[in-house]
């Protein structure tokens, strides 16, 4: 188990993560998917880069409906929530344009809303 601490400005979070996977899309492809599970109080969470300016789509479901993500890009030595898709939101689809201008640093957090969650997490950057 690893046991992960990030300390959030203005959406501060504590998260322990109980799984960690860095995203890689297949060569020509800009989606991809993963399985997972949560217990509940804990965190799954996916790295990646990305350009400012993409768009990025990220969709998550789940048997119960309780699998909820945050996404957030990192700043200097800060993890920032994005718009709409801070841990406030409880997201289970979100689809924006990534802010900034060069590459940038983001995670997206899976929890659960309630009880323990199977899921299914899609991501898509164009």
């Amino acid at each position: 188990m690893v046991i992960w601490f990030s300390i959030l400005t203005a959406s501060t979070v504590v998260l322990a993560a109980n799984h960690v996977t860095e995203v890689r899309f297949d060569r020509g492809s800009s989606q991809a998917a993963f399985d997972g599970a949560v217990v509940n109080g804990d965190n799954d969470v996916y790295t990646l880069s990305a350009k400012g300016g993409q768009t990025m789509g990220v969709e998550i479901t789940s048997v119960e409906d309780n699998a909820v993500f945050s996404i957030y890009r990192r700043l200097g030595r800060k993890w920032v929530a994005l718009p709409d898709a801070g841990p406030e939101n409880e997201g289970s689809g979100w689809n924006d344009v990534l802010p900034g201008t060069g590459i940038s640093q983001l995670k997206i957090v899976v929890g659960s809303s309630r009880g323990n969650a199977t899921y299914i997490l899609k991501i898509n950057i164009e």
